[in-house]
């Protein structure tokens, strides 16, 4: 069986620490920090990079809302 390789770059459903970071607008280190703590959602390290799944962050971002009555 033959194996598809596909980069990282193409992939839609994964975005660098920047990007989420930036989307959310927090420094980079802050996700360092959360990850080290255990908060935030899930990232995989893929070689020496992090990254994030986009729907998961989605998720997860939209976790954090709380109404206001």
């Amino acid at each position: 069986m033959a194996h598809k390789t596909v980069k990282i770059a193409d992939n839609p459903d994964l975005m660098t620490g920047d990007e989420f970071a930036g989307d959310i607008g927090v420094n980079p280190k802050t996700l360092q920090r959360w990850a080290r703590e255990g908060r935030g959602p899930r990232r995989v390290r893929i070689g020496n990079r992090i990254y994030y799944f986009r729907p998961e962050a989605q998720a997860w971002l939209e976790s954090q809302f709380t109404a206001i009555a």
